[in-house]
């Protein structure tokens, strides 16, 4: 395989990954702003919990935008790593893995309380 090919196939390859990501993170910028309405417009039990599923697809936008700009500024300088992509993709970790920890230490902090975690409504009942 020739540089001129290799360098097709990682442009090709940059490109794809970038335009998933995209797509994927307005995916879940679309559900963010359908459970931010949610949470705020019609009456509904779940009020707490739709704003917490918005703020959950939120970072999860941010970290399929991030993680599809780190990894497209990789594969174009590949076998080089910047930091600034290296960077990107830490944050799109940290974005990622959020919503669950913060999820997590909402559960603990509502059971420590003498409170019920209730799942599908993703807020404490006392």
């Amino acid at each position: 395989m020739n540089a001129r090919h290799c360098l097709f196939v990682r442009t090709v390859v940059a490109w794809t990954v970038l335009c998933a990501a995209a797509v994927f993170s307005l995916w879940c910028l679309n559900g963010a702003a359908f459970s931010a309405w949610m949470s705020g417009g019609p009456p509904n039990a779940y009020p707490h919990g739709w704003a917490l599923r918005a703020q959950g697809q939120l970072a999860y936008a941010g970290a399929a935008a991030a993680a599809g700009v780190g990894l497209f500024r990789l594969i174009r300088v590949l076998p080089r790593w910047r930091r600034f992509s290296i960077g990107l993709l830490m944050a799109a970790f940290v974005l990622a893995v959020w919503p669950s920890a913060h999820r997590a230490l909402l559960q603990d902090k509502c059971l420590d309380s003498g409170g019920r975690w209730n799942h599908d409504g993703r807020q404490c009942e006392r």
